[in-house]
């Protein structure tokens, strides 16, 4: 018979590691669109998208980093 707070423990660490790689994804991803090498794999249509891209990335892992400490 499994205990119910070891069931809980696992799917909260399955969370927190799941949160984890979707940061440092989403990180790598920003920071390679500050740093301008992204520009070779996705072709930018101006600007503009590329800073609305590297924004919506940044905040992405903002959000990932917060929900692995609360969570």
């Amino acid at each position: 018979m499994t205990n119910q707070n070891q069931k809980e423990t696992k799917t909260t660490t399955f969370q927190r590691a799941t949160y984890l790689l979707g940061t440092i994804f989403t990180g790598i991803v920003s920071y390679t669109t500050l740093t301008g090498d992204l520009q070779t794999i996705i072709h930018f249509a101006g600007i503009l998208n590329e800073i609305g891209f590297f924004m919506m990335g940044s905040f992405l892992t903002l959000i990932f980093a917060y929900l692995t400490i609360a969570e």
